[in-house]
């Protein structure tokens, strides 16, 4: 009786309130800056040195992953001219200055005893005799924490500034000698200090900051295992057994590279527009079949880019085909490996099984490679839920297209396959891709493949009730578009944000309309037929943005009409134009004829 007395008053008592989560940081660093060329003629190739540099950083946490990161960061350097072809000093060098201001969305997680962040941001560097520019980066850091409160971290930067065109470099094979342009001034960061956290590292949830560890389903080192080979095997096979020129990478020649820093390279637009989307894709998907999520199956594709652009060939690294190879290669590898899932079913036997599998390594083969090493395309065990979406409508148009103007094949035949993958009316708005639109065509002649598109919602909000005729969602949104038929050459991966609605007019008949604002990082745009000397190509590459509105019509679930205009304006940074405005308008009908077949046509300017 006693205790119960002396238990009532405590049960009264309201519990005490959660500690808030630890929003704001602040810290410290110092360490060392890396600079390379910031001018080639034939007089003087001309060096921003290495240095000490100091700087502080500020950042506040959008969640348990998420946060903005403000960094100031000042270098001490030389800038030091050399012979370009004997290398030896040209005087005693200009000492100076680099300043960097930037801001950056970092996305951490906790590994044992640590966090691991990786992010990317923007914003502008001074330079010694060069003024301020834009810059761009990418950020890797490690915190290893104290107490609550206080952490070491280690952080690594490489930045892109803005700058004119010029020769970054030559580059001697058995075909000649090349030069290789670039408009961007490259560098890095290395530097250790101290992290404070204000508040604590717990969230109400109860997650912290450090010390959960990873998931056991993420695979760190089998993904590091297979990217390390997926990028040194081809590399084995070329310099000692192919023995291509472009493959004999020695110390010097690695040595140069980072020397010379990011340029454009001479690629056909075909190998540096899809080729690289598709690597990109098995680099993406060797992460994502690891357990990895979309986002950090992102970076491992990003990491095993950079390796390739930078160690792999004696060429030096190309900015254009790292980002087609990590953006593109994100995109058509989430696609991919959303249809193998969707084909695959784990608890299918026999025949069945066994195409079902064959298909799945034909549309995801990294993916479906783990798949077999981990045992788990021969086990018997259920489907994940989330296998199949809402909405699955796949097209495939059989005919003939005429293009106008002058090309070489006017007349060919058509194959044309889209999908409508995902309904974000219907709620698929969370995660990365739950709904996305694709498109391709394949066609008799000109290129083969002559378009690729892919649009995914990355994340949506809903702005109308369930109860509304009419829904409209508010979406960010993640694009790719290859286009290469004779007439019409363009590629670009797009960011946009944009308004989607649907309304229904009466029984079976439904429109879906988006109106969308985007940025293209970095266009690439056919601006003559013939190729240039020093670019080596015949198309610019050119980063802008634009608009495009678009409707769909549907009757009883199936598409029978579309219309789309877009237009985008791009500033070339590389290449002979100075700039572009490209406007592309699609019109679509179809007319159904039975449950399975109809006749339609398209016009597109």
């Amino acid at each position: 009786m006693a205790a119960v007395l002396i238990a009532l008053p405590a049960l009264s008592q309201e519990a005490p309130p959660e500690p808030a989560p630890s929003r704001w940081e602040i810290g410290g660093f110092g360490g060392g800056y890396f600079g390379t060329r910031i001018s080639l003629t034939n007089e003087a190739d001309t060096r921003i040195g290495n240095g000490p540099s100091l700087g502080l950083r500020g950042a506040y946490a959008l969640d348990q992953h998420f946060r903005l990161e403000a960094t100031l960061s000042r270098a001490s350097v030389n800038v030091q001219s050399f012979h370009p072809f004997t290398s030896n000093p040209l005087g005693a060098g200009t000492p100076g200055h680099v300043g960097t201001y930037e801001l950056n969305l970092m996305y951490g997680f906790g590994l044992r005893k640590a966090r691991l962040s990786l992010g990317f941001g923007a914003g502008a560097m001074t330079l010694p005799g060069l003024g301020t520019g834009f810059e761009a980066n990418v950020a890797a850091a490690v915190e290893l924490p104290l107490d609550d409160h206080f952490a070491l971290r280690v952080d690594g930067r490489y930045r892109w500034r803005e700058s004119n065109r010029r020769v970054g470099t030559i580059v001697c094979e058995d075909v000649g000698c090349l030069p290789f342009t670039t408009s961007l001034y490259s560098s890095a960061e290395v530097t250790g200090g101290v992290t404070y956290r204000f508040g604590n590292s717990f969230w109400p949830d109860g997650s912290s900051l450090f010390g959960e560890g990873a998931p056991e389903q993420k695979r760190f080192w089998s993904t590091a295992f297979e990217l390390t080979a997926i990028v040194m095997v081809p590399l084995a096979l070329n310099k000692w057994v192919s023995k291509w020129d472009w493959a004999q990478v020695t110390i010097d020649t690695l040595s140069d590279n980072f020397q010379t820093g990011f340029t454009y390279d001479r690629d056909p637009f075909f190998t540096n527009e899809f080729e690289h989307a598709l690597h990109g894709n098995y680099y993406f998907n060797v992460a994502r079949s690891n357990g990895y999520d979309f986002w950090e199956s992102g970076v491992a594709a990003f990491v095993a880019s950079f390796a390739w652009e930078c160690c792999s060939e004696i060429e030096p690294p190309a900015i254009n085909d790292q980002m087609n190879t990590t953006l593109a290669g994100m995109q058509v590898g989430e696609i991919a490996h959303r249809f193998a899932r969707a084909l695959l079913d784990n608890t299918a036997r026999g025949a069945e099984r066994a195409f079902r599998e064959l298909g799945g390594f034909v549309l995801d083969p990294a993916g479906n490679f783990n798949r077999v090493i981990q045992g788990d395309a021969f086990r018997d065990y259920p489907n994940p839920p989330d296998r199949l979406p809402s909405r699955l409508v796949i097209d495939a148009d059989l005919g003939y297209r005429h293009l106008s103007g002058e090309p070489a094949s006017p007349d060919q035949g058509l194959l044309a396959i889209s999908a409508l993958y995902g309904n974000p009316f219907e709620g698929e708005i969370d995660k990365p891709f739950d709904s996305f639109t694709m498109g391709l065509e394949i066609a008799s002649g000109g290129s083969t493949l002559s378009r690729f598109e892919d649009e995914g919602l990355l994340k949506g909000w809903n702005l109308a009730g369930e109860s509304d005729s009419a829904k409209h969602v508010f979406g960010l949104l993640f694009g790719y578009n290859y286009v290469n038929n004779e007439i019409e050459t363009f590629g670009t991966e797009a960011i946009s944000a944009g308004l989607l609605s649907r309304y229904r007019f009466g029984p079976g008949l439904e429109a879906e309309t988006r109106m969308e604002a985007s940025i293209f990082p970095l266009a690439a745009i056919k601006t003559q037929d013939e190729i240039e000397p020093l670019s080596g190509r015949n198309y610019d590459y050119a980063p802008g943005g634009g608009l495009r509105i678009g409707a769909m019509l549907f009757h009883r679930g199936r598409q029978v009409a579309e219309l789309s205009y877009g237009v985008g304006w791009a500033r070339t940074v590389d290449g002979t134009s100075s700039s572009n405005t490209v406007q592309s308008l699609r019109a679509t009908a179809r007319l159904p004829l039975g449950q399975s077949y109809g006749l339609g046509a398209a016009y597109q300017w």
